[in-house]
């Protein structure tokens, strides 16, 4: 589960961004620098749904060919359940 894993590292990296704003909004650090980080994590955060889609791509169709279901099935899922991203 080598995406899996890439994908957990990543979410932490982003965890460790997010706790790091918090401590610049505490410690009342400037507008320009907090903004920059905020565009930084939103970033990183969108980085990691891409790869997490692409990850349930690869995931669906390869279960639907070896399940011998049709694999326009298992993209229409995937679309309804990429839909709750937007």
């Amino acid at each position: 589960m080598e995406h899996g894993d890439k994908l957990l590292t990543r979410l932490r990296r982003i965890e460790g961004q997010v706790r790091g704003l918090q401590h610049m909004i505490e410690e009342d650090r400037g507008c320009e620098e907090i903004m920059v980080q905020f565009a930084a994590t939103r970033a990183a955060f969108r980085k990691a749904c891409l790869s997490f889609i692409d990850m349930q791509l690869d995931r669906c169709l390869e279960e639907s060919l070896c399940s011998e279901e049709d694999p326009r099935q298992a993209v229409r899922s995937l679309a309804r359940n990429l839909s709750r991203l937007m």
